[in-house]
């Protein structure tokens, strides 16, 4: 409720009047507030900020943020405030991701058009793995009673799209081949409907 959180894709940094080609990921963290804009993918930005290192384990045997980012192939993190962010004109699309981002909303869409809010936001965790609606309160209470993977992208979202698919090729007494490459391409929508969170 206090900021957004931005993983940016660099393509140069400017630094004492220099440019520098940069390709690689930042952790933009914005925070919120009423005339806050929030960012879409795709936008193109210049951000005016310190950007920093994080730091590795502070501790032995501790937290390594250091680490934990470069799993996301994220190597540096800013913080900026709002005013200090320009949006360009050009924007930087994969058609796949688009696809799949707008899928997402309409299912969320949909899903809040039919329950309330906190049930809402629990049935699009399980379908989708997307949790952003849902309240702190109801998720600790998933990680308190050890349920938390059911809102977590999974075996299970899988197999609820594989099985239908698989019986419904059978009925349709579709070979195995063209009914695999139909599956597969099914999944590889899901994954740009999901974000390809892990």
């Amino acid at each position: 409720e206090s900021k957004t959180v931005y993983t940016i894709k660099t393509d140069s940094v400017i630094a004492n009047g220099n440019n520098y080609k940069v390709k690689g990921k930042l952790l933009l963290t914005v925070p919120l507030k009423d005339e806050t804009q929030v960012f879409e993918y795709g936008m193109s930005l210049t951000i005016n900020g310190k950007i920093n290192i994080p730091d590795g384990k502070r501790v032995p045997k501790g937290f390594d943020y250091k680490r934990h980012l470069l799993k996301s192939g994220i190597s540096a993190t800013m913080y900026a405030q709002s005013n200090n962010i320009e949006i360009g004109s050009s924007r930087n699309i994969n058609p796949l991701m688009m696809v799949g981002i707008s899928l997402r909303k309409r299912i969320t869409n949909t899903v809040k058009m039919c329950l309330p809010k906190e049930q809402a936001a629990l049935l699009s965790g399980m379908l989708i793995g997307y949790t952003e609606d849902m309240s702190d309160e109801v998720a600790n209470a998933f990680s308190d009673a050890g349920l938390s993977h059911l809102t977590a992208v999974s075996g299970m979202n899988i197999a609820f799209i594989v099985f239908p698919l698989v019986f419904l090729f059978k009925k349709m007494h579709l070979s195995q081949k063209i009914s695999n490459i139909i599956t597969i391409g099914i999944l590889i929508l899901f994954l740009f409907i999901t974000g390809f969170s892990p």
